[in-house]
């Protein structure tokens, strides 16, 4: 309905970049995320087809959880006809949206204070010295280490956090005495070692954040079709390649600078595949499995220097054709 009134000029939603595709809205489960303009005739419509979705459906839009949030730029008079028009309150900067701020602070730490929190309380909660160590295993594996899991899929935490982390985990796996000391044995990256060379499986909250946000990566890789992608693309590449191009512009977003630097970890193992609609540039693109780095010109420089015509003289091939 409103890919619909969109199309029809009654609605527009935002654009991220000139050249990036419109965002009207999105989904997940039972949440809605409408984007538009800071204009009455935008809220109007989205009250139209709000109550052709109630009469349609005979599911009403619960407007004490519903809200509003606008640009810094919005004057005040503007926010008060919307927010009339639409029946919504004013969003807070505290909201949550799958427990991410809508409104990211200015400090890392800060955006992540929550889910620390949440987990320090957690591991407090549990009676440490009640648990075997097998338990405390179980716990700290299955529970524990996951919490951070979705937080970490879409931002690289500071190390610091990471490493206070690793050391909650520690503290809780060792135990302590009544004194409040724990007798720990071996460091936490013997015990993040896997259990067929004498580790406890653990993991390190600093890999796990890595290869979470790489994934992000990988997709900017190989799903370029998927909407997020596209979006990325035109605001931040027009043009350029992930894996060969310096990306890194200043005013980007935590979650883009997060993928970028991810992208080191990528180029060790992606290579683009090779077919007869490919534009892979030769000599700067990874495409050749069977060569270090998988691009011909690291592998040619290691040969010769190709900037001196005395030394490319120097190849059997360039005589057979001088």
């Amino acid at each position: 309905m409103l890919d619909k009134e969109e199309k029809l000029g009654n609605f527009r939603g935002i654009k991220i970049s000139r050249s990036s595709p419109s965002v009207s809205h999105l989904l997940y489960a039972d949440d809605l995320v409408v984007f538009c303009r800071a204009k009455v005739e935008d809220a109007l419509c989205i009250n139209k087809v709000l109550n052709g979705f109630k009469n349609w459906s005979s599911q009403e839009p619960n407007s004490d959880k519903s809200m509003v949030h606008f640009s810094n730029n919005t004057n005040g008079s503007l926010k008060t006809d919307i927010l009339e028009t639409l029946g919504f309150k004013e969003c807070d900067h505290k909201i949550k949206h799958l427990g991410m701020s809508f409104c990211k602070p200015h400090s890392r730490k800060a955006a992540h204070k929550d889910v620390m929190d949440k987990i320090e309380n957690s591991l407090k909660s549990w009676k440490v010295n009640l648990l075997s160590q097998a338990g405390r295993s179980i716990m700290v594996k299955a529970v524990a280490q996951s919490l951070p899991a979705y937080h970490m899929s879409v931002s690289l935490f500071p190390k610091e956090l990471c490493h206070k982390l690793d050391s909650l985990f520690k503290r809780f796996w060792w135990g302590s005495n009544k004194n409040g000391n724990s007798l720990m044995l071996k460091s936490w990256d013997a015990l993040c070692s896997p259990k067929a060379v004498g580790g406890m499986g653990f993991r390190r909250m600093e890999d796990l954040n890595i290869a979470l946000v790489s994934k992000l990566a990988w997709m900017v890789c190989s799903n370029k079709d998927t909407l997020w992608v596209k979006l990325l693309y035109s605001k931040y590449m027009r043009g350029k390649s992930f894996l060969s191009d310096n990306l890194n512009s200043p005013g980007c977003s935590w979650t883009w600078k997060d993928i970028v630097s991810c992208k080191n970890l990528i180029k060790k193992g992606a290579l683009y595949p090779i077919n007869l609609n490919s534009n892979v540039l030769i000599w700067s693109e990874p495409w050749i499995p069977t060569i270090p780095d998988f691009t011909p010109l690291d592998t040619l420089n290691a040969l010769f220097p190709l900037n001196i015509v005395q030394e490319i003289l120097k190849i059997q091939i360039s005589q057979r054709y001088g």
